[in-house]
């Protein structure tokens, strides 16, 4: 009989890139236990409808992707024209049942964004909070310039893709900028763009632990 290792390993092959049914499952209930807060309301004090809108099985192939380029850069965006206020969109990050806004080196970075609220494609980086000269880590659009596209929904979702936190990320503190737009973008086309373009975006702080 196959080890638990092996059968893990035979999974994974057998998924093609994507993960495997154990894998899957046990991400799914990380992700709705990081819903709930301890007295039972739903997770940040969003909608009663939050949990089930989690259609995991419908919302998560969960693709694992490394972030595949660096790029010097100090601000999350260029100012260009007057900003409007902007949505957050809900859009947040968690890593499963980790303490919020908390990853260990080599677990999976899933990102949510409450589609009631806002829709478009999704884009992400990071940035070391701490460095003197922060160099970005891109998520989203990726190496291929591909982009997650959030349709209009009920409530919270979590997106179909998410970053296995690898080498490339330190331990420390990062600033994790997350945005919605009408149309797919460039990363360049991002830097650069007029804030009153974007449809929704919230910055937050993450930890990386080892």
């Amino acid at each position: 009989m196959a080890s638990n290792q092996e059968s893990e390993r035979i999974d994974r092959l057998l998924a093609g890139g994507y993960l495997s049914g154990a894998e899957y499952d046990a991400i799914e209930q990380q992700v709705l236990s990081r819903t709930v807060t301890a007295r039972g309301q739903p997770w940040r004090g969003r909608s009663a409808g939050i949990v089930g809108a989690f259609a995991l099985a419908a919302l998560i192939a969960l693709w694992v992707c490394a972030p595949s380029l660096h790029t010097p850069g100090a601000s999350p965006f260029t100012p260009k024209g007057e900003a409007r206020l902007t949505s957050s969109g809900g859009l947040d990050v968690t890593c499963g049942a980790a303490p919020e806004h908390e990853c260990e080196v080599g677990s999976t970075l899933l990102f949510l964004a409450n589609s009631a609220e806002a829709s478009g494609y999704f884009g992400a980086y990071a940035e070391r909070v701490d460095a003197a000269t922060p160099e970005r880590i891109w998520y989203f659009p990726d190496a291929q310039g591909t982009s997650p596209r959030v349709e209009h929904g009920a409530g919270t979702q979590v997106l179909g893709r998410g970053i296995r936190i690898g080498a490339e990320h330190a331990a420390g503190p990062y600033r994790i900028v997350l945005w919605l737009t009408a149309e797919p973008l460039t990363r360049d086309e991002v830097v650069h763009l007029d804030p009153a373009k974007f449809v929704a975006r919230n910055t937050l702080t993450i930890q990386v632990r080892r």
